[in-house]
Parts: C-alpha cells; sequence; structure tokens
C-alpha cells in the first residue's frame, strides 16, 4: 500500500488534533490551531476536510490509523472484544479522551470498528458502559480483568 500526500497531511492534521484534545477541550480547538500545530495551510486543510464535522473525522482517522493492525474480521464475538479491549489498553490514551472530552466521535468510532469486523451484528456500542468505567479506573486492573467483566455481562464467556 503506497501512501499519498494526502495521507500523509491526513495523519498530521490527526495528531495535531489528538495533541490539542489531550490538553483543551474540544469546543476550544480551532481550526487555525489544528493548521498551525500539523504544519498545514488552512487551504490545504479546506481543501482535505471540505465542509465535514473535521473533529469527528480527525479523531476516526486517528483511531483507525493507530488501531487498524488490531480490527480484523472475525466471526467469534469474544474474539472482536478482545480485539478492541488489546487496543483501547495499549492506546489507553485514546480511550481516555474518547470519553472524557469527544464522546460523541468514540462512539462513532466504536459502531464503525465493530462493522469492520463482522462478528454476526454485534456492535461494540454495548460495551462503552465497560470502556467508560475501565477508563475513570485510569485503567486500574489489567486488560484481561477489563476483557472477563466485559464477556461476562454480556453473556459470552
Amino acid at each position: 500500500m503506497e501512501f499519498t500526500n494526502e495521507d500523509y497531511i491526513y495523519n498530521c492534521l490527526a495528531s495535531a488534533y489528538m495533541q490539542l484534545i489531550a490538553v483543551k477541550e474540544k469546543e476550544e480547538i480551532t481550526v487555525n490551531e489544528v493548521c498551525r500545530k500539523a504544519g498545514v495551510s488552512r487551504s490545504g486543510f479546506y481543501r482535505l476536510m471540505g465542509k465535514k464535522d473535521y473533529k469527528q473525522e480527525l479523531f476516526l482517522y486517528h483511531g483507525f490509523a493507530i488501531g487498524g493492525v488490531y480490527f480484523r474480521i472475525r466471526e467469534d464475538e469474544a474474539m472482536a472484544i478482545k480485539d478492541l479491549y488489546r487496543f483501547l489498553y495499549r492506546y489507553q490514551s485514546y480511550a481516555d479522551i474518547g470519553v472524557k472530552k469527544d464522546e460523541s466521535s468514540f462512539l462513532s468510532f466504536l459502531y464503525l470498528a465493530s462493522k469492520m469486523v463482522g462478528g454476526g451484528g454485534f456492535h461494540f456500542l454495548s460495551l462503552y458502559p465497560y470502556i467508560k468505567t475501565m477508563v475513570e479506573e485510569g485503567f486500574s486492573k489489567s486488560e484481561e480483568e477489563y476483557l472477563a467483566i466485559a464477556l461476562d455481562r454480556l453473556g459470552l464467556k
């Protein structure tokens, strides 16, 4: 797979947005700040992003860029959930920002991730309460403990 200049710019913008949202509220972040941090001109930004909800788009792009290796088509729901938990545990800052600062984008991420892995119509959205608890507890338990809790409550042991 070859990366284009557009891929590179998208990646720069997504990384810049995630760095900004880690220290600011989503509503306070401006296009100018994202462009400045990414080293991308405003015209380049608008050429790539158009009039989309750029904050959600960049959040999702970042999630799938770093998590893509974790999401594979799965017939087994428990394995699909395990892949998701492995990703979230490894990239705790993504889950932390999603739950605490950009919940709507994080829920979109869970929805789209469930579409990617298949899993017989199972949706990762039903895991949100367990993921939220994991974030609120500061990932104080092991990945396996959190996974076991979610699987048990969903009846998937």
